[in-house]
């Protein structure tokens, strides 16, 4: 029998990604890397699609969520830091990708009783949105995952040469 004494919390470590209007919520896992955003090289192929950065020799596509999630970039819109994310599962050629946020992540030990799930507002339904939670009275952006990566690959194949050529 086990001692309610005994018994340990399970946490899982996160970070919360501020956008301009709201924040994402990821495992810290996702995360490899937090960087400022220094140049991007633009590019104009989709509203959601800032271009792409240089990351350990790599060129990552970076992404505005806020532009995925709403069509369009808000105005004056400003990346600091890019975090920089781990494509997982059938990423072919593409280990990374970025996602602009509009300040420093921070770091969060969430356990399940800390957690409330939250509706999803009629104004923010969009396939890039798996859901929402509020944590310590914030609320924040759980991201489909799926929708993100592919996102992702989309730009970073039509960047990669032709190999039919």
């Amino acid at each position: 029998m086990n001692d309610p004494a005994t018994v340990k919390e399970e946490y899982l470590p996160t970070l919360v990604l501020p956008l301009r209007d709201s924040a994402l919520v990821l495992p810290s896992h996702c995360v490899a890397e937090v960087m400022m955003a220094g140049s991007i090289e633009a590019e104009e192929s989709s509203p959601h699609l800032l271009g792409f950065a240089n990351w350990r020799e790599r060129e990552l596509p970076v992404l505005s969520f806020e532009a995925l999630r709403d069509g369009q970039l808000p105005q004056q819109f400003r990346a600091r830091q890019l975090a920089v994310l781990n494509a997982i599962g059938g990423a072919e050629g593409m280990s990374h990708f970025a996602v602009a946020v509009s300040a420093m992540p921070h770091h969060w030990e969430l356990s399940e009783d800390q957690v409330e799930t939250l509706e999803v507002p009629d104004d923010l339904q969009s396939p890039a949105i798996q859901g929402m939670i509020k944590v310590a009275g914030q609320s924040l952006v759980v991201p489909d995952w799926d929708y993100l990566q592919q996102q992702a690959m989309n730009a970073y194949q039509q960047r990669q040469p032709d190999s039919s050529d």
